[in-house]
């Protein structure tokens, strides 16, 4: 729902008006800001051995995994309790 009203408000060069204000504030800006970030890390990265630029690229990708299975974990955890404590209150 975002991407879309992203993309019909890109016409108009304006934030949707349900957006937050902190939101409108970065929207126009938005792709600079990107842009520069990724130039920054891009040339802190080109100023390192590439060993170590390499072990941090793993590193970040290991640790975006293991958050994401351990929210998976913690959901289904949760679903089964909501799931026993109804089986108990019947």
């Amino acid at each position: 729902m975002r991407i879309h009203d992203i993309k019909m408000q890109q016409e108009n060069s304006e934030a949707p008006s349900n957006w937050m204000a902190w939101e409108k504030k970065y929207y126009a800006n938005y792709d600079s800001d990107v842009c520069e970030a990724v130039g920054l890390l891009q040339s802190k990265l080109m100023n390192i051995r590439p060993s170590l630029a390499i072990s941090i690229a793993i590193f970040i990708a290991l640790s975006v995994t293991s958050s994401t299975a351990m929210i998976v974990i913690n959901f289904f955890e949760i679903a089964k309790w909501i799931i026993l404590s109804g089986l108990h209150i019947s």
